[in-house]
């Protein structure tokens, strides 16, 4: 008697469009990883002097918005940092973080945009369009949110944990769908208020603010908490968390 497959015993479908964590969902995935690996591989093979230019012209910088430095540069050179800043990798431990996180919590919401393979050509584009809005929304959110709290500060904000932490946002609203009727790619997204998104949330929000406590070091095996950027990692996170819903509504019509 060959045993029920899991399935079946629960009496449940898997949705065939979910993610396989090591397999890429969608190409809107790859591309942002590829484009992180290949800045910061470009600015490895500058001179150093060189290299420094380039990233403190494209990192974003409360300075920039609010201080000296906003009378040296136009309005446009500004307003691109807030994009451009989440291509910018301080070394190689944050380069292959940032990819990590964002490979692992960006496929299921890419399934959920149908902008997976899985799907039909156009359901692909506007998907994977859907996508990154909420993704460089999120970088210019978390980016502004950062500034107002750093005001005078002179630091600089580079990489993607901002916006990587909205995709982590908006993927826990997605729960555990895979093994709902329907999958992720179907129903509607968990409440806020969900206990398991307030369990995430919380776990996720509190890791950032022990940051700030003499323990951060700690939590980061040494490295310096101080250079943690939390106000981008919280803001961003609380972004996907909430406009999930919007951004969700903006693909297609669901089968």
């Amino acid at each position: 008697m060959t045993p029920d497959r899991p399935s079946e015993r629960a009496g449940l479908q898997i949705d065939q469009a979910a993610p396989n964590l090591w397999r890429p969902a969608s190409a809107v995935v790859m591309i942002p990883m590829l484009l992180f690996v290949a800045v910061y591989a470009f600015l490895a093979f500058l001179p150093e002097a060189v290299s420094v230019s380039i990233l403190d012209r494209f990192a974003l910088s409360p300075l920039k918005v609010t201080g000296v430095q906003a009378v040296q540069l136009s309005s446009e050179e500004i307003l691109l940092t807030f994009l451009t800043h989440v291509f910018l990798h301080a070394d190689v431990v944050h380069l292959l973080v940032n990819c990590f996180w964002f490979y692992i919590f960006a496929q299921p919401l890419a399934v959920r945009f149908r902008a997976a393979r899985h799907f039909s050509l156009s359901e692909r584009i506007t998907g994977s369009f859907v996508f990154m809005a909420l993704f460089l929304s999120a970088s210019v959110f978390s980016g502004l949110c950062y500034i107002l709290m750093n005001t005078q500060e002179a630091v600089i904000l580079i990489g993607a944990s901002g916006a990587i932490s909205a995709v982590m946002g908006a993927s826990i609203r997605l729960g555990l769908r895979r093994y709902q009727p329907g999958g992720i790619s179907r129903g509607r997204p968990l409440s806020i208020i969900d206990p398991k998104v307030l369990l995430a949330s919380s776990l996720y929000i509190g890791s950032n603010l022990l940051l700030l406590t003499p323990y951060g070091d700690y939590l980061l095996f040494g490295a310096p908490a101080g250079q943690v950027a939390w106000e981008a990692h919280i803001s961003g996170f609380l972004f996907g968390l909430v406009m999930l819903s919007y951004f969700d509504r903006l693909t297609l019509p669901r089968r």
